[in-house]
C-alpha cells in the first residue's frame, strides 16, 4: 500500500476457475489484505512511533483470457477483470513538525470505504500436474481508493 509507513502487508485470496473454452475463463474470487506499520519520529529530540493499520475484504466475479499457452498447456500468461462489492478501512497517525526539534502527532486519518470493488490482474500460471504455481499482479479499487498487490499463489485443479 503506497501511502502506508512500511511496504510489507499479508493477503489472503480464494478464487475458482470456471473455463468456458480452452482460454476463456470466469473467476470468483475473494479477498483479505492486511497491513501494520510503523516509523519513527522526533518529538523534542526524543523518538517515538506512529502508526498505521489498513485492511481490504472484497468479493469480486468476472472474466479471464488466457493471452498465451504453451501446447501441452503446462504454461500460460492470462488478464483478468472481476467487479464486486468491498470494503476497505484506514487508520494511521500523522507527525506534523512545528519546529527545529518539536512536533505534534495528529490523527491523519480513520476512514471505512464500502462500495464498489474492482481486481484487474495480470498473472502466469505454471503447470505441475493438478498443482498451479501463479505469480501474478493485480490491483483493486475500492472506494476512490486504489492498492497494487504482487502475489505468488498455490492451486489445485478438480
Amino acid at each position: 500500500m503506497s501511502d502506508a509507513y512500511s511496504s510489507n502487508g499479508f493477503a489472503l485470496d480464494v478464487r475458482a476457475r470456471f473455463y468456458m473454452s480452452e482460454q476463456l475463463f470466469c473467476e470468483l474470487m475473494g479477498h483479505w489484505g492486511t497491513h501494520e506499520g510503523s516509523k519513527s519520529v522526533l518529538q523534542k529530540g526524543n523518538p517515538f512511533d506512529i502508526d498505521d493499520e489498513r485492511n481490504t475484504l472484497l468479493g469480486v466475479v468476472g472474466l479471464g483470457y488466457e493471452i498465451f499457452q504453451n501446447e501441452n498447456q503446462t504454461f500460460d500468461i492470462y488478464i483478468k477483470g472481476l467487479v464486486g462489492y468491498g470494503v476497505r478501512s484506514s487508520r494511521f497517525d500523522d507527525y506534523q513538525i512545528t519546529g527545529s526539534e518539536d512536533g505534534h502527532v495528529t490523527l491523519g486519518c480513520d476512514i471505512k470505504k464500502k462500495g464498489i470493488a474492482a481486481a484487474i490482474g495480470l498473472g502466469m500460471d505454471t503447470r505441475f500436474k493438478r498443482w498451479t504455481l501463479t505469480p501474478s499482479v493485480d490491483v483493486f479499487y475500492i472506494g476512490n481508493e486504489w492498492n497494487v498487490a504482487t502475489m505468488i499463489s498455490f492451486g489445485f485443479f478438480l
